[in-house]
Parts: C-alpha cells; structure tokens; sequence
C-alpha cells in the first residue's frame, strides 16, 4: 500500500450491474435524483474521486462490477479483495509496461500495432535517434494488489469481502457483501463494520478518521486474550 496519503474503504460499487441496481431500487437504496444504473455509475465514481486523491490508497473489499470503472479512479494506489461477484485476480491487477520504439519497421511493427491496440499511449518522451520516435506506456489503472482472502493489516485489523463469524475478540472485521447491514453494527457481542456503498452513502470512508473515533477502542489486545484463556484452562483444571 502507499506509504503517503490516507487509506479509504469502499465495497460492492457493482459497477454497470443492471441487476443489482433493480434490488437497490426495491430495497430504496437508491439516491436522491438516480434513475438508472449509469447514473449510479457516475455518482459513485465522481464521490470516491473528490475523497480520494492520487497520494491516497482506495482498498475495495469485492464485487467491483464492471472493471473498466476501475480505470477512471484517480486514487494513487489500488487495493481489492476479491467478492463473491468477481473473476480470478489475474483480471484485476494493474499492468503497466513501457517500451520504446526508435523506429518502425517489418521487424517490429506488428508488435507495435499490437501495443497501441491492447492502448498504449506515448507519455510524451522523446528518445534521441529518428524523429516520431517515442516510449509508448501501457497502464490498465486497475489494482496494485489483489487478494482472494481476508487480509490482516495490523494486529487488529482484518479486512474481508464477507463478514468473519465468528471473528476473535482481538480483531475488528471490516467488510462487505451484507446489502442489509448497517454501516456498523453489533452480532454476537462484537463491533462489524459494513462498507457496502449504500451502507455508506456511496462514499469512501477513511481508516484514519475511524481510528480516531474509536475503531479499536473495544478491541482486545491478542495477549490478553491467550493470558485470559491460559487462567480458565488453569481454573477448569483446579475445579
């Protein structure tokens, strides 16, 4: 992930997803003054690129939708845990790759034309030598990384696309899928947080504010947690 910046969660855009904008609309999860999936297409892109900025890092926890949505993200780094909607992670991840062409000829110009095709574009660098002569880059945008499970990103932190159940005493779980849930709420004594873009208005959500207003505060430290277990082993043992 970025080392600069601010790190925001988002889930569930389902991009370009007919289907699941009919159940939005059912459920009347639908904004203000949105009458079609494009429309929600629009809004979600426009609302996530004025929170998140080219030195920020925008973590997606599943069911992208349409991934050529991807590409108009302006975030600096991408992030996405696969859904139960989405491929394979090789369809998501980021290609960038640059190459240089000092002419063109019969020994190349298939391979050029084969680059420009798959929409490599100049970045506008000159090469020394014979003029119209450039490096051409091709970069999809999609993600930097992509994971197919839950991923840990501190000691107490887990990110998942669906909900952990049960999940240990000294993780938070933040996550997706669950169209029903609150933004945050509580199942079997434990705080969840849903990121499911209605369940947060269609915007991003920073970790860094979340922390700051308690995300962690009622979770456990993971060595209180063995000292507890190690005294009601000792204690069932002595009864």
């Amino acid at each position: 992930m970025s080392k600069a910046g601010s790190v925001y969660l988002y889930s569930d855009p389902h991009f370009g997803d007919a289907e699941h904008f009919k159940l939005l609309k059912a459920n009347n999860n639908i904004p203000e003054g949105i009458s079609s999936i494009e429309e929600l297409d629009e809004l979600q892109i426009k609302n996530i690129n004025e929170a998140v900025h080219k030195n920020d890092t925008l973590i997606c926890l599943g069911d992208v939708g349409d991934v050529s949505y991807v590409s108009k993200l302006k975030a600096g780094y991408k992030v996405l845990i696969t859904g139960n909607h989405d491929r394979g992670a090789e369809y998501y991840k980021r290609i960038c790759e640059t190459k240089c062409f000092h002419h063109i000829d019969d020994t190349n110009k298939a391979e050029y034309e084969a680059f420009i095709a798959a929409g490599a574009k100049s970045n506008g660098f000159k090469l020394s030598g014979a003029a119209g002569s450039y490096e051409l880059v091709l970069d999809n945008k999609l993600f930097d990384e992509v994971y197919t499970g839950p991923l840990m990103i501190s000691d107490k932190i887990i990110l998942s696309h669906e909900p952990i159940v049960p999940c240990p005493r000294y993780l938070v779980n933040l996550h997706g899928h669950t169209h029903d849930r609150p933004h945050r709420y509580e199942f079997n004594e434990h705080s969840y947080y849903n990121f499911c873009a209605e369940a947060i208005d269609y915007k991003p959500i920073s970790l860094s504010k979340l922390i700051k207003e308690g995300l962690l505060s009622k979770v456990d430290d993971i060595h209180r947690v063995a000292i507890d277990r190690a005294v009601e082993r000792k204690s069932k043992r002595n009864k």
